[in-house]
């Protein structure tokens, strides 16, 4: 009786997102992606180039040695030296 009425009434029942909404769920993604690889990008790229001397075998190779400088401190709080 219900479908019969929703039928007769134009009403339907909504199911799933819409397009919209998923247009709007990966713009959020992709501008927060590029806020973070703006923010951070220097601090990681350090911290790969120092794993990859220790893997290369260079066993004097550290943080210290691929820093970014105070800047990169000063944004990132830091938080990837831990």
């Amino acid at each position: 009786m219900r479908k019969w009425l929703n039928k007769l009434c134009g009403l339907r029942t909504r199911q799933g997102q819409t397009t919209a909404e998923y247009a709007i769920i990966v713009a959020l993604v992709a501008v927060s992606s590029i806020a973070v690889i703006l923010i951070f990008g220097d601090r990681i790229r350090a911290l790969f180039a120092t794993e990859e001397a220790q893997l290369a075998g260079d066993e004097t190779a550290t943080q210290s040695d691929h820093d970014v400088g105070d800047s990169a401190d000063a944004v990132g709080g830091g938080m990837l030296d831990e």
